[in-house]
């Protein structure tokens, strides 16, 4: 009998998992920004989704992404690439993933593709989802910070529903008669500081009544490659205008593991800078040293945004190499500024230091004014402020599952 009553159960079970409808989802990202912006999403799906449907979800992504349980294809997050001449010997790779990918497609037939952000490869998949007749939303859309409606027609016209994160975006599209909802950007919900700014800097050492410069050399390992050696330069400059200056450095965790590995020596070039300045390196902490430091310098890219979220002035400085620009400006017309939040504000919030600019004299004496300038210090946080405003309401994964579940259902 008790055979009987478990098999019975068992059969139940299986009818009532027969019963519901199964929604598949495919998502695609290529940058570890767009890993933890797709993994909120996913886990935002999987909160609202009725009893009634079962989602499963094929990804390109990251380990934010495996962790909600998905069905990971490929490990995206290190295609990112940052410059076309990097991104043109990655390419051959690119194009037969692409192709395995078109066969996944075809054949699993998911009700939805979504894609976010990385236009380069994500737009391949759009214009091949069209030709299926599979619908796609498109999370941070190409162009985002395109003038004309024109640069964005093409892509208008190919996606199914654009999810705008910027007030411009969401205009842009409009005008080019795309079907765009406005629906905030994610970081407003995702950059918090994990611990108290006082404790904090106590436990590391520093001194809370004493400046604190905040060095963000970036993600990626070749960003960090070519940035930290300008970034021990400035602090270098810093430490001899400003007194008692304290210097802190955030790495992802990856990308720490990544630079023990391939940085030359690293441990002991960190520990000589170590003794040329007061300097902490903590690891997977980076809305913690924002948060503890008075001013930063940022590479560009979702640090400035991050930074401007938590309304701490910065300087932006990036390089790549001489091929890759002079290759970027014989293709592409370039936007008045880099920094996100000199775009979203149309003006020059915070300053830039890019490629011949990038002179580390030049960027330490700016954050020196910005630790000694009072004034200047206000304005930028007023600024920054409005940019904070400017990225809509908390709920911006929400609003994308939202519209996802609405496309399935």
């Amino acid at each position: 009998m008790d055979f009987m009553h478990i098999s019975t159960t068992s059969n139940s079970g299986k009818m009532n998992n027969m019963s519901k409808k199964l929604k598949k989802i495919f998502m695609a990202i290529g940058e570890v920004s767009g890993d933890m912006y797709g993994a909120a999403v996913i886990k935002a799906l999987n909160e609202k989704n009725s009893d009634e449907v079962t989602l499963d979800i094929k990804c390109l992504g990251g380990d934010r992404m495996r962790r909600e349980n998905v069905d990971l294809l490929y490990n995206s997050v290190t295609w990112s690439a940052i410059g076309l001449i990097e991104a043109f010997k990655r390419a051959p790779k690119l194009y037969l993933i692409f192709l395995k990918l078109k066969k996944i497609i075809r054949e699993w037939k998911p009700d939805v593709i979504v894609l976010v952000d990385y236009p380069g490869f994500n737009m391949f998949l759009v214009r091949y989802a069209k030709k299926l007749g599979i619908p796609t939303l498109y999370y941070f859309p190409p162009a985002k910070w395109a003038e004309d409606p024109k640069d964005v027609e093409e892509a208008a016209n190919c996606i199914s529903t654009v999810a705008a994160t910027f007030k411009s975006t969401y205009d842009l599209y409009k005008a080019a008669n795309g079907n765009v909802e406005f629906v905030g950007h994610p970081l407003i919900d995702i950059v918090k500081p994990k611990y108290e700014k006082e404790k904090l800097i106590r436990s590391i050492g520093f001194d809370p009544d004493k400046p604190i410069v905040g060095l963000l050399p970036g993600s990626r390992y070749r960003e960090v490659k070519e940035l930290l050696p300008h970034l021990r330069e400035m602090s270098s400059f810093i430490n001899k205008k400003v007194k008692d200056v304290q210097f802190v450095v955030p790495l992802a965790l990856d990308t720490y593991d990544t630079i023990k590995n391939c940085f030359c020596n690293y441990n002991s070039y960190m520990e000589s800078w170590q003794e040329e300045v007061n300097l902490k390196v903590l690891i997977d902490m980076t809305y913690d040293v924002m948060n503890i430091s008075d001013v930063m310098i940022v590479a560009s890219g979702t640090a400035t945004l991050e930074a401007s979220i938590l309304e701490k002035p910065i300087a932006i400085i990036y390089k790549v190499s001489q091929a890759t620009e002079t290759l970027a400006r014989l293709t592409r017309k370039f936007p008045p500024f880099f920094g996100a939040p000199n775009l979203i504000m149309g003006k020059c919030v915070v300053p830039e230091f890019l490629q011949k600019d990038l002179q580390s004299d030049v960027v330490a004496s700016e954050i020196i004014s910005m630790i000694q300038d009072k004034e200047k210090n206000k304005r930028i946080k007023s600024d920054l402020k409005k940019v904070r405003k400017m990225l809509g309401k908390p709920g911006s994964a929400s609003r994308v599952a939202d519209l996802i579940l609405k496309i399935i259902n």
